[in-house]
């Protein structure tokens, strides 16, 4: 039964005012014009004919874009596909950095560096340890995904991370964690202040300060009277606070982490199976309460409010949300294959794109496409802005 309303019903009806009162930058404009056009004569499509019912049917083309519920099921599926295809056949760790939420008006105005800072602190940290002979002394393989929401769409940026229960020695060998066969849970490299919290705490700490002595970082309202050491002082104090490190239990494949975080890399920070209602101005849909056991539970807001929520995750273009990093990096090829052969695997090959068939929704028969229609209008963001405020104030 299809979902009485959907994402792209709330912003067909509501984007249009939200719009005309907030200053978005464009790659957030467009991202809600696409998931707006999305499967709409908008962007066009292809007509489809069906030999055994004799009928026709139009399906219009999807926007394609990295948060529209509607599109990330392909995208899901062969990103999936690809990383099965590489993983190793040992036993893995998912492993969750998380920073305060002090930093979180620093992100809002610098996603991409803040992003940059988070990922190579998180990088760092695990090759360091890793690769610490009295800890490891290996060359692990490191998946790691941003996420910057929680359940409830507000700001919350932190990194999943998918890494192989130890990794390659510099002779070449295969060494798994030590910690790991302590226990039935084991865990891969300590955590607490002198652990993996602690390396990681003081490298994000250090570059943000770093960045900010540079003139790199916009600074926020919040901060606008104070001096930069004044900013240092108050970032510094965060070194001793405890921070959110969480080394999960060992897997004996990294097959249902990867399903996991392939689940939050497409398809944005909300799924449409999600709302529940969108009526007198505010929308109801249901998240999992962390204080209460992820207890299932619903959550009413203003539909600005929504919007803005929704709009919040939305990543700025070429932004990479997923990096490789040890012998899973784009440059160490060789030593995945050679990690893979120690395992009795095969090197890693090519994986084609998985071509998705048209389907009869009378017959289930596969159809044969006949026509392109051409889209009603071309996408593009200075055009669709004037449109839609010449659009509303006829409608005022």
């Amino acid at each position: 039964m299809k979902n009485k309303i959907t994402i792209q019903d709330i912003l067909v009806r509501h984007f249009p005012e939200y719009e005309l009162i907030h200053d978005l930058p464009s790659y957030v404009l467009e991202a809600a014009q696409r998931l707006i056009d999305c499967r709409t004569s908008a962007l066009g499509g292809h007509k489809y004919y069906c030999p055994e019912c004799d009928k026709e049917e139009i399906v219009y083309n999807p926007c394609h874009h990295r948060i529209c519920p509607q599109c990330s099921h392909i995208a899901k599926d062969e990103w999936l596909k690809v990383q099965t295809n590489r993983m190793i056949a040992t036993n893995y760790y998912h492993v969750v950095f998380t920073i305060p939420s002090e930093f979180n008006m620093y992100w809002l105005k610098n996603k991409k560096i803040m992003t940059d800072i988070l990922f190579e602190s998180v990088k760092e940290t695990l090759l360091q340890m890793c690769g610490n002979e009295e800890l490891l002394g290996v060359l692990p393989g490191i998946i790691a995904t941003l996420h910057t929401w929680g359940s409830t769409l507000a700001l919350h940026p932190h990194i999943h991370c998918l890494i192989t229960d130890g990794g390659l020695t510099k002779d070449g060998k295969w060494k798994r964690g030590r910690r790991g066969k302590e226990s039935k849970k084991g865990f891969l490299l300590p955590i607490k202040s002198n652990g993996v919290m602690g390396v990681f705490r003081a490298k994000f700490i250090f570059k943000m300060i770093g960045s900010l002595r540079r003139n790199k970082l916009v600074i926020p309202i919040e901060h606008l009277n104070k001096t930069t050491k004044e900013i240092e002082s108050i970032y510094s104090k965060l070194k001793d606070k405890k921070w959110n490190v969480d080394i999960r239990e060992r897997y004996q494949h990294g097959n249902g982490v990867a399903k996991y975080l392939a689940n939050y890399l497409k398809g944005g920070a909300i799924g449409n199976s999600r709302i529940k209602s969108c009526k007198n101005e505010q929308v109801t849909f249901s998240y999992k309460n962390s204080r209460k056991n992820r207890k299932k539970e619903l959550m009413t807001l203003d539909v600005h409010e929504f919007i803005r929520r929704l709009l919040l995750h939305v990543p700025e273009k070429r932004q990479r949300l997923v990096r490789y990093y040890g012998i899973f990096s784009s440059n160490k090829k060789h030593l995945l294959n050679k990690a893979r052969n120690l395992f009795g695997q095969p090197a890693v090959k090519k994986i084609e794109k998985i071509k998705k068939e048209v389907i009869c929704k009378t017959c289930g028969h596969k159809l044969r496409m006949i026509d392109e229609i051409e889209p009603i209008r071309r996408t593009n963001i200075l055009n669709y802005r004037r449109y839609k405020m010449t659009s509303i104030k006829k409608a005022i």
